[in-house]
């Protein structure tokens, strides 16, 4: 299956030259002219890619790459700004708005092939977001010696604090050799 690639530039001829020579590539190409219509695209349709110019009326490519960042369903989708914009300071706002490849324009038509095949390559190579845990907290007993109760202790503690957070919660033993909270519980 191809990959699809979106291309978002208020300049009509040029997302018809950049999506025809992609087409010819072999990719599936949609094409947005503006911001807006780029998030409604992405969203309705992700694309693997998405090649971004930032100079754009309404929503320019910097403000798009926020949004779309901070969006959990769509943010992943890597991000090629191709712009005319070739100043140090506008490259460095592109990767901080969340850019993960810059290329000025004008270009050969084969960098930018090869910046594509090089971003989508990287992508599928990224491992996987981990997902979001619940964090919780550590407490931990030592007693001196065996005989005080600390394990008595640790057993009601951790047995209150689970109904009262109402969530998992893990009690550990560390006398090797001579745990007894299975005897204790009940466990055989």
């Amino acid at each position: 299956m191809a990959d699809k690639i979106l291309i978002v530039d208020d300049d009509l001829e040029t997302l018809r030259l950049v999506g025809l020579m992609l087409q010819r590539q072999g990719y599936e190409i949609s094409a947005a002219n503006s911001g807006n219509q780029a998030l409604n695209l992405a969203r309705s349709d992700p694309p693997d890619l998405i090649v971004l110019d930032i100079m754009m009326p309404e929503m320019d490519g910097f403000q798009f790459s926020q949004l779309l960042r901070n969006d959990p369903a769509i943010g992943a989708i890597p991000i090629l700004m191709f712009t005319a914009k070739s100043q140090v300071d506008d490259k460095v706002a592109g990767y901080e708005a969340g850019a993960d490849d810059y290329l000025t324009k004008p270009v050969h038509p084969a960098e930018l092939v090869a910046h594509i095949k090089a971003l989508l390559a990287r992508t599928r190579n990224r491992p996987a977001p981990l997902p979001v845990v619940q964090r919780g907290y550590s407490v931990g007993l030592i007693g001196s010696k065996g005989g005080l109760g600390v394990s008595t202790l640790t057993l009601n503690l951790a047995a209150s604090y689970a109904h009262k957070v109402k969530n998992e919660v893990i009690a550990a033993e560390t006398r090797l050799g001579q745990g007894t909270w299975g005897l204790e519980l009940g466990f055989s």
